[in-house]
């Protein structure tokens, strides 16, 4: 009896088996129940690329494994109240935080902000890159105000001197918070449309 015809004859289970010790004999990890329980929960939630970190796998590998799961991502249409939740926490929390709330993924989130006319930029003091809390930006401006050089105060606070002539120069830092900003930029929108 051939080797072919053999391998018809085997069973489903049996040919499993063999796929897997072929796997690991030629270097490949084959996917244990546990990380693809992790791929179905989070495929549409999170990217791709994310999971294939969180699993220490290859981006291909997992675009792979999801064909052979045959799992298609669904639109899941927004309720009001997801909307609700975009509008009421857009100055307070990020999109990846407002995403993972809503289950969402965070270019999802993004796209359906811009719909609902809702701006996600954080500004001033509650954007993620903000380095020092509001307190010590209006000291540092009052010493500023009261003549003291940049090099005096960038000693005092430990920081840099271009970053204190940064803060008190108000061209630079025009927003102190998000909710100035948007603001400011309604009121931009609302003079441009009365051009028009």
């Amino acid at each position: 009896m051939s080797d072919d015809f053999q391998c018809y004859s085997l069973t489903h289970e049996q040919r499993v088996e063999r796929g897997r010790r072929g796997c690991l004999s030629s270097g490949h990890r084959p996917y244990t129940d546990e990380e693809i329980c992790y791929l179905v929960d989070n495929y549409g939630i999170i990217s791709l690329k994310q999971i294939a970190k969180d699993l220490g796998r290859t981006y291909f590998s997992v675009v792979d494994k999801r064909k052979k799961l045959a799992l298609k991502h669904f639109t899941k249409h927004y309720t009001e109240e997801e909307d609700n939740f975009i509008r009421c926490n857009a100055f307070i929390l990020t999109s990846y935080q407002i995403a993972r709330k809503l289950g969402r993924s965070r270019a999802s989130v993004a796209q359906r902000a811009m719909r609902l006319g809702v701006c996600l930029l954080k500004a001033g003091i509650d954007s993620p890159k903000a380095k020092y809390p509001q307190e010590d930006i209006d000291m540092i401006r009052a010493l500023r105000d009261e003549g003291l050089s940049y090099y005096s105060i960038a000693r005092k606070f430990e920081i840099d001197k271009s970053y204190i002539r940064q803060i008190c120069i108000p061209d630079v830092r025009l927003y102190d918070d998000s909710y100035t900003y948007h603001l400011a930029r309604l009121r931009q929108v609302s003079g441009i449309d009365c051009q028009n």
